[in-house]
């Protein structure tokens, strides 16, 4: 990747708003996360290039010391009882600890909505105000590969929002609305 792309993307995210509320966070977001380290797991096989942007997104925008972590495989303890998808909460159970995480799969992750939906399939989870964060590729393809990348920052950064302790809003435009109504509502913020 080159720095023209970086800047670009800076640029891009800098038309995004990232919270609705007045003063989300006492301090300055940087001040407070700059001395914190965001590991972050790639789980499966995720594209390098997608793992390396984060990074370098979650950088700007946070202020966080990132550490790309070796990739890893799935363990059978962290899928939905189909065994097609992982389960959110599990994976987030399985590495929440005192340091920050973020997890990319390639993997389609679900969390249990409802008797009739109990494998729902999300982008991304992020506990509230915890250390832990995973976000999925699976459902955020695209035959584009800069609207993928956009998704899949977009995301990242909503879900490390959630650890934070940013609320979902409903302005279309922020980074923290929750995109209920699918790809499409996510797509009009890149646009």
């Amino acid at each position: 990747m080159n720095k023209f792309f970086i800047i670009t993307l800076i640029g891009f995210f800098g038309f995004v708003n990232f919270s609705c509320e007045r003063n989300p966070i006492k301090g300055s977001t940087t001040e407070i996360i700059s001395k914190h380290e965001l590991f972050i797991q790639p789980l499966g096989k995720v594209n390098k290039r997608i793992v390396w942007l984060v990074d370098s997104i979650v950088q700007v925008v946070y202020g966080y010391n990132c550490v790309i972590l070796p990739e890893t495989k799935p363990t059978r303890d962290i899928f939905a009882p189909s065994k097609t998808k992982i389960d959110g909460n599990k994976l987030l159970d399985k590495y929440t600890s005192t340091k920050h995480v973020l997890i990319i799969t390639n993997i389609e992750l679900s969390h249990f909505y409802s008797k009739d939906y109990p494998e729902w399939s999300i982008w991304g989870l992020g506990q509230q105000r915890g250390n832990a964060a995973v976000v999925s590729t699976y459902l955020l393809k695209s035959y584009d590969w800069g609207v993928v990348v956009k998704r899949v920052l977009l995301v990242s950064l909503h879900e490390i929002g959630n650890n934070l302790g940013l609320k979902n809003c409903r302005n279309k435009s922020c980074i923290m609305n929750s995109w209920q109504d699918g790809v499409i509502k996510l797509d009009a913020v890149l646009n």
